[in-house]
Formats: structure tokens, sequence, C-alpha cells
């Protein structure tokens, strides 16, 4: 799905549970690219559910996004149930 074959798949990487990342100071969390605008949405403005991970971070009182522009226009922030402002 993520990869071209078998042996582009890597055999090491890093997990880190929900409950630590929620315990973190500060969060930041980088998007790139178009096909993550919907994911995005649900992330930020979206009910909280286990069905969207991401969506706990809602709750962290130090949350950083930062996404590029080609989410461009599938992506529009209604900050109105937020805590913080956009900045853009």
């Amino acid at each position: 799905r993520f990869f071209e074959s078998e042996a582009d798949v890597p055999r090491q990487a890093y997990t880190m549970g929900i409950g630590t990342i929620m315990r973190c100071k500060k969060i930041l969390v980088v998007v790139s690219g178009s096909d993550k605008a919907q994911i995005l949405k649900k992330v930020v403005q979206g009910p909280v559910t286990p069905q969207v991970p991401g969506s706990i971070l809602q709750f962290h009182p130090d949350c950083t996004i930062i996404a590029d522009k080609l989410l461009g226009p599938k992506w529009t922030f209604d900050h109105t149930h937020n805590k913080k402002e956009p900045v853009y």
C-alpha cells in the first residue's frame, strides 16, 4: 500500500502510544500533501473518536500543526469550536 515492493518496507521503526504522546509538553505535527487534507480536517475538526486516533490531539493544550499549501482548496478551517485561532 505504501511501498513499491516488500524490499522497500522499513525493517525498523519507532512507535509511541497515544498516552505517551498526550503526556508531552508540546506536540508538533507536520502535514504535507493534498492527499492528507481530508484526514487532517477530521483530526482537527471532527469528533474525538478511536477511528481517528489523531483527533485526541484536540484535547492537548499545546499542539501545533504545520501544513503545506498543497492542502489548498480541499482545506477550509472552521475555528469556531477550537480553542486557538489558526495562523496562516
